[in-house]
């Protein structure tokens, strides 16, 4: 069942950004993480990812 699933923003970066981490905190619903981070239970259950061009770039060198 769907009902009362909490909306849920991914913001993945790839260094520690302090001032994104601390700012994500006061927003209900939103979580930031590092790129080294990453777990499929965060990527299946968001409902947006955030993904800045250099999380991208770094993806494809891991990952492709």
């Amino acid at each position: 069942m769907q009902r009362y699933k909490k909306q849920f923003t991914l913001i993945i970066l790839t260094d520690k950004n302090e001032n994104v981490y601390l700012s994500s905190r006061n927003i209900e619903g939103v979580k930031a993480i590092q790129l080294n981070m990453i777990n499929v239970f965060d990527l299946l259950n968001c409902n947006r990812l955030v993904l800045p061009l250099d999380t991208v770039k770094k993806l494809e060198e891991v990952y492709a």
